[in-house]
């Protein structure tokens, strides 16, 4: 790779962090909105209803594109061949998923025992139809690194679509069909717009077509891929079923709840390393050292995010449930602190995932994934014996077994070792215990004050007190996020000083 080509990787993996940072910031805010309003205006049973379709969906989703997305990116000579092979492969087996979803709804509902899920899940199964569209076209503008493309089309459908039709659906008493008819209407605008873009402005062709070759290469990688999607999922929507099928969708409503809020910083910062990185790290995946300092990185960065949301979370849970979702979900705050102690474990487990999938290991991902998804629930099943706090602990019990087995195989992947990593680990946990420590003591002595104004202060105390830490106890390990507080401080007096110049200039003139 000569100096333009690593020049353009560069700028190319800078601007897409920049913008999926910018999309994910934009979901978030635009869906912890959306969650206020609809919590205030739909029962716990009503979002145990939808979610646990959404469990079913999400595992028959995986089998829809068996692999062809991922496949694309991981491939490094493409042709036209492939991209047409991975659409028809695509379309056959979404397909075949809609009709063994639609043939086996009577058998789910029972086995749930909720009302109406036959009905809601043969209409919500449409989006596998759908999406069969949008996952090549998704696929080749993230290997080409489209990430402004990708970032406002998802925001545009998946985000403020989504959020609009929900919310309008169910001011008007649509009850749970509010969040069914929402997901069909966001998927659908989301397939137009991704085609449209794939289609006509790069350039691509998207039609239908075989060949032998590519199908193999496809499905070789494909498939493994789908094996380790297959038990992830599990792993993440395994507590799910055991919470619906043994406690019931007001229980699963409200356990979802709290582990939503977990997933939406997750989501914010693991989505815009896993587009932006897996297609970079592919790229240079042999070289070490680069390897290496990228790994260091990415550590660096989500253990900083990590302290910052952990210590919030498990601070205000009671303060965070009271504003987000009202009184009526206080339950929720439980399972939500127990969470916010295991985020840590929850966000950095996604590094494994992304070193191996760069590295072609899809399989030995797959195997330890597979112990995960059994961890979670056996949690979930003893867990639930005593209600959805116990669960909630459960699984942060797996949770955190699945991190040291995924860094187990990262370390295996790049040739580093255990020692080496646990000492640059080392001042990250003693960073996070003193800013917990002055969190909950920030917390007590303001307990007279409303949620808000409490979630407020914490707010300002949590950075704050990290910023302090890393400038003078840590700032050797972290020298690097130390020079970038500096600069940004620097920027801040330098535009502040030229607009205070500024106008005594004019003042004085």
């Amino acid at each position: 790779m000569n100096i333009d080509k690593k020049l353009n990787l560069r700028k190319q993996t800078i601007m897409g962090v920049n913008w999926m940072s910018l999309y994910t910031l934009s979901n978030v805010l635009v869906n912890l909105i959306a969650t206020s309003i609809l919590a205030r205006l739909l029962s716990a049973s009503e979002f145990g209803m939808v979610t646990a379709v959404l469990v079913i969906v999400s595992f028959a989703d995986i089998f829809g594109s068996l692999g062809a997305g991922p496949s694309l990116v991981y491939m490094k000579n493409l042709s036209n061949k492939d991209i047409w092979t991975a659409i028809s492969l695509t379309h056959i087996f979404s397909a075949i998923v809609y009709l063994t979803i639609f043939l086996g709804a009577p058998f789910l509902g029972n086995f749930f025992n909720i009302r109406d899920f036959t009905e809601v899940i043969r209409i919500l199964g449409l989006i596998f139809l759908i999406k069969s569209f949008s996952v090549v076209p998704e696929s080749i503008l993230q290997k080409h690194m489209k990430f402004k493309e990708l970032s406002i089309i998802r925001f545009l459908s998946l985000s403020f679509i989504y959020s609009i039709v929900a919310v309008s659906l169910a001011l008007n008493g649509a009850g749970y069909w509010s969040l069914v008819y929402a997901h069909i209407t966001a998927t659908l605008v989301y397939s137009v717009l991704l085609v449209s873009t794939f289609c006509l402005k790069y350039k691509f062709k998207y039609r239908l077509g075989f060949n032998a070759k590519s199908c193999s290469n496809i499905l070789n990688y494909g498939f493994g891929m789908t094996l380790a999607n297959v038990v992830s999922n599990f792993a993440l929507q395994g507590d799910n079923l055991i919470v619906t099928r043994l406690l019931g969708e007001a229980a699963v409503g409200i356990y979802s709840k709290a582990y939503q809020l977990i997933t939406y910083p997750v989501n914010m910062i693991g989505k815009i390393f896993d587009q932006v990185f897996f297609p970079m790290l592919s790229s240079v995946r042999g070289q070490r050292n680069k390897v290496i300092n990228v790994y260091y990185k990415i550590t660096r960065s989500f253990s900083l995010f990590s302290i910052f949301v952990s210590v919030i979370i498990t601070t205000c849970s009671l303060d965070i449930v009271n504003v987000y979702l009202g009184p009526n979900w206080e339950m929720a705050a439980g399972p939500i602190m127990i969470f916010g102690y295991s985020f840590f474990f929850r966000l950095s487990y996604k590094i494994g995932d992304l070193v191996s999938k760069s590295h072609g290991a899809v399989y030995n991902r797959a195997l330890r994934t597979f112990f995960y998804a059994v961890l979670v629930i056996v949690g979930s099943i003893i867990g639930s014996k005593w209600g959805i706090q116990y669960v909630a602990i459960g699984v942060s019990i797996a949770i955190a077994i699945n991190y040291f087995l995924m860094t187990s195989l990262s370390l295996k992947l790049i040739n580093e070792k255990w020692s080496k990593f646990i000492l640059n680990l080392l001042p990250i946990i003693i960073l996070y215990v003193a800013v917990l420590v002055i969190a909950n003591i920030v917390h007590y002595y303001s307990s007279g004050f409303g949620s808000m104004f409490r979630i407020i202060i914490i707010l300002f105390v949590v950075p704050t007190s990290m910023i302090i830490l890393i400038m003078t106890i840590f700032r050797n390990y972290f020298s690097e996020e130390k020079n970038q507080i500096l600069n940004v401080a620097k920027l801040v007096k330098r535009i502040i000083y030229s607009k205070f110049y500024n106008r005594n200039r004019d003042v004085n003139s």
